[in-house]
């Protein structure tokens, strides 16, 4: 496998340096392109994941979620308009219906801009992960329907809103590349304004993020 891609995402919030980071490698396989990212909080991994994709969209993914008091690994891959899905422990995949349209989100934020330029064409619901609530056994890591939308509000600048999800109706401000790979995003919340920039960004000239 070589390296086409790679980069950083790092966390502000109201104009402070956050411990959070993301970094990212995409890389050029005999069967496609892989994605593959970290979260890390004080430099230690919260989240792992390795997306797999073909045909310009996300065909597959293995996410590892390590918490103060879990530590899990859950598998997805796309077959048709169903979601086969299963725990590392499971005996075997479990079916998750997919809406038509609907697109496989690997929650990396050096995926979103490809998905967010795809919504703004039409809207549709992603499929990813849910990640909100570690403590809720039921549905934490589970496939989770989010309807999704985004407007081009300055073509040129690459600026879009984004609608849905932990977003809401309020929305948040993305920031595009040529390419569709995600310079930086902003959103408001209740614990302050939030702002992710991709920095040590390096890539070949004819590779991009999947689309």
């Amino acid at each position: 496998m070589r390296a086409v891609a790679q980069g950083t995402y790092r966390y502000w919030r109201d104009g402070a340096l956050q411990a959070i980071t993301e970094p990212w490698q995409l890389r050029r396989t005999p069967d496609g392109l892989v994605l593959k990212g970290q979260r890390l909080v004080d430099g230690k991994p919260a989240l792992e994941i390795e997306a797999q994709y073909g045909g310009g969209l996300c065909s597959a993914m293995r996410l590892h979620w390590r918490g103060s008091d879990q530590d899990s690994r859950v598998h997805y891959r796309r077959c048709g308009e169903t979601l086969e899905w299963r725990f590392d422990d499971d005996a075997g995949f479990q079916v998750f219906v997919l809406p038509q349209g609907c697109l496989l989100f690997p929650l990396l934020r050096a995926a979103a801009g490809p998905l967010v330029r795809k919504l703004a064409d039409s809207p549709r619901s992603l499929v990813l992960p849910a990640l909100h609530n570690p403590a809720d056994s039921e549905r934490f890591l589970r496939p989770l329907l989010s309807a999704r939308r985004a407007v081009l509000l300055d073509g040129k600048a690459g600026h879009y809103r984004y609608y849905g999800g932990e977003y809401g109706e309020q929305g948040s401000d993305y920031w595009l590349d040529q390419q569709g790979l995600l310079l930086r995003y902003r959103w408001d919340s209740p614990q302050g304004v939030w702002e992710v920039r991709l920095e040590d960004h390096s890539a070949s000239a004819r590779d991009t993020v999947p689309e």
